[in-house]
């Protein structure tokens, strides 16, 4: 057996078992993080961010934005939107959406759990993931219960062929005598779109 036919065993292995065919930490490259820099000077990224911000604080499913719709999930625990109709939109835009965001809860006391991406392949597709999971630093209130700020937050971003396909975040609270309330999800999102 050479080295090529055990890869191809271990690959196709790993397609029949649902597991992604890359998985490793996300780290965005220098080049990224230039282009990100000088697009936030720019007119267009105000726009595109204003815009999606509208989009998913009217919680309403109103007109979408240039094709994209927001789709949302509210409970007791977990609120959170999703994107949609997205293909006519850069991908870069939204990496960059998700480091805006990222950074946003970080200079708001959150820390990066994980970050990950992973490839899979379906019917000849290759789908890409970006993962973020966010958790407030810990700290307690005066009467010693866990202050959980907005809860713990993740982002993921699916990509189909190079083309983004949906783009979505959840935040999950705690009900319970040990934990404080968390701040309203609308100040979380007012949060993650400051640009």
């Amino acid at each position: 057996m050479n080295v090529n036919s055990w890869l191809q065993g271990l690959f196709n292995n790993a397609e029949k078992k649902g597991e992604p065919l890359v998985s490793q930490e996300l780290n965005r490259s220098t080049r990224h993080k230039e282009k990100f820099q000088k697009i936030r000077q720019h007119s267009v990224w105000q726009t595109f961010v204003d815009n999606v911000f509208q989009l998913v604080s009217d919680n309403k499913n109103t007109p979408n934005y240039s094709g994209m719709e927001a789709g949302f999930y509210h409970s007791k625990s977990s609120n959170g939107f999703y994107l949609t109709h997205i293909e006519d939109f850069e991908t870069d835009y939204f990496r960059f959406l998700s480091d805006l965001m990222v950074e946003n809860l970080q200079k708001s006391s959150y820390v990066v759990q994980m970050k990950k991406e992973e490839h899979h392949e379906d019917n000849g597709n290759c789908i890409g993931w970006e993962k973020w999971y966010l958790k407030p630093k810990t700290k307690f209130s005066d009467d010693e219960r866990l202050i959980q700020s907005y809860g713990n937050v993740q982002i993921e971003f699916k990509i189909c062929n190079n083309q983004p396909k949906l783009f979505k975040l959840q935040s999950n609270t705690y009900q319970g005598y040990n934990y404080h309330p968390p701040l309203p999800h609308k100040d979380l999102w007012k949060l993650l779109f400051t640009v």
